[in-house]
């Protein structure tokens, strides 16, 4: 149930004299005024053993990480202090697979000069013929070429003709533009034609907006005491009475 209906503590409780009585103190105290939260509040077993086992956990990984992290620099370091020459013998087998690889090498550089050559001449029989380029009409292409920059040329000179015509038209109407600005522009040399002084016509000097009410019917004025035969009165019951 709403208590927005009461009056609030402090102005239900009264003045400290209330009925006179200053004996007894009265019992009634507002809600906001008891005390709360009067103790710590703990952590209850479960969450206790739950933290203690969770820091148990986190320092055991902790120990095993730098368990392997120490051993893996161990060997590490082992690795390291051997020797380079050491290091390089057991990498290449001794000097014996190096002469061997060197040998190796020099075989597959012959092979791959021999295959070079063999593809620069497949057929070793043809290798003392010439190669023998074929005929071609010299004249054919003069011919051809010729016509090819005769057209060219016809192309560039239209090309040419075309633009000449229209900068001419282009002159032609900035001209008439000029002429027509020039003989405009002036009010006293405007004709009856041109712009008016006045500047641009309004949208209500159209003539549709002039003497409109000049043919309308003036209505005879009637002054009338009574409201029941005025002539609203009269119009409105001419709507629903016939």
């Amino acid at each position: 149930m709403s208590t927005a209906h009461r009056p609030t503590w402090n102005a239900a409780q009264g003045g400290e004299n209330q009925s006179g009585n200053k004996l007894v103190r009265t019992t009634k105290v507002s809600a906001r005024d008891l005390s709360s939260q009067t103790k710590i509040k703990e952590r209850s077993g479960e969450q206790k053993e739950f933290e203690e086992k969770t820091q148990e956990d986190f320092r055991a990984t902790l120990e095993a990480k730098e368990a392997k992290h120490f051993a893996s620099k161990s060997q590490r370091e082992q690795q390291e202090s051997i020797s380079f020459e050491a290091r390089e013998a057991l990498e290449n087998g001794g000097g014996r697979r190096a002469e061997i690889s060197d040998e190796e090498r020099r075989a597959k550089k012959a092979r791959l000069l021999q295959e070079v050559a063999e593809y620069a001449n497949p057929f070793e029989e043809d290798a003392d013929e010439e190669y023998a380029e074929p005929e071609e009409d010299e004249e054919s292409e003069d011919d051809d070429e010729a016509e090819l920059l005769r057209e060219i040329e016809k192309i560039k000179q239209e090309k040419a003709d075309e633009e000449k015509r229209k900068r001419d038209e282009e002159k032609k109407e900035e001209a008439e533009k000029h002429k027509e600005r020039a003989l405009t522009a002036n009010p006293l040399l405007a004709g009856s034609g041109g712009m008016m002084f006045g500047g641009a016509k309004k949208w209500t000097d159209d003539a549709v907006f002039f003497n409109q009410a000049k043919n309308a019917p003036k209505p005879k004025q009637r002054f009338v005491n009574d409201a029941v035969r005025s002539n609203f009165h009269r119009k409105f019951l001419s709507k629903y009475m016939p």
